[in-house]
Order: structure tokens, then C-alpha cells, then sequence
């Protein structure tokens, strides 16, 4: 599900005593240590938000465009 910032606000709110966990990242292409990294993320808390960088972010970040966008 892609969601807004905002909503992820206002869930924090509705769920005072879910703990929140937020990971960010390229996962451009999924192996192994993403699925090991998200997995041990999620492992911390109740809920797991993931943010996926923009094309941009990832291009300034490796010097090079996702292999998907």
C-alpha cells in the first residue's frame, strides 16, 4: 500500500501503543540483504513503513538511473 506521510502521522496517532518503525532506501533490484535488512527492521517494532528513494536521489547517490523505475 503507498501511503503519505500524513497518513503515517495520523496512524501513529490512532495507534498510541504500536511501535512505528520507518526504514528508507533503493531496493534496486531486491536481493538478499534488502530482504535481510527489512525483515530485521520489522522485527523492532509492529508496523513497518518503508520509503522508496526517487529515481533523482538514487541517480545522486550511485551516479547512475534504477535498473526499475
Amino acid at each position: 500500500m503507498i501511503v503519505q506521510r500524513d497518513s503515517i502521522r495520523k496512524y501513529a496517532m490512532q495507534h498510541p501503543y504500536q511501535k512505528i518503525v520507518a526504514i528508507c532506501g533503493c531496493f534496486d533490484i531486491l536481493h538478499y540483504g534488502h530482504l535481510e535488512y527489512i525483515t530485521g527492521a520489522k522485527a523492532l517494532g509492529d508496523v513497518l513503513f518503508a520509503g522508496v528513494n526517487a529515481d533523482i536521489s538514487v541517480y545522486e547517490n550511485k551516479k547512475r538511473l534504477p535498473v526499475f523505475s
